[in-house]
């Protein structure tokens, strides 16, 4: 018996008061009453347009920041030693 009095945890508030806090915001949630408020077309487009507008910017920071140096760096890898670049590199050499 005394194994079980040295495993308690002493917690500030009981288990049962966070359980009806849970139990009161659960009650909360589920009395909902309408709004009464009207989206005109006017705001609703705007609201479409916002959205897209932020997808779009999230997708042209992916290709400026991720894929434009990686695009650039795999180009370089590829490219060909040109005769321009062979006499550079043989002037260097003299």
């Amino acid at each position: 018996m005394s194994h079980e009095k040295e495993s308690k945890v002493s917690l500030p508030f009981p288990i049962s008061f966070f359980s009806k806090v849970y139990f009161v915001l659960a009650l909360l949630c589920l009395n909902t009453s309408p709004a009464h408020a009207y989206i005109g077309p006017g705001l609703s487009v705007g609201g479409i347009i916002i959205i897209l507008l932020v997808l779009l910017s999230l997708a042209l920071a992916f290709y400026a920041i991720v894929w434009f140096p990686i695009k650039r760096r795999l180009k370089n890898k590829e490219q060909p030693i040109t005769e321009t670049n062979s006499k550079s590199e043989s002037d260097e050499a003299e």
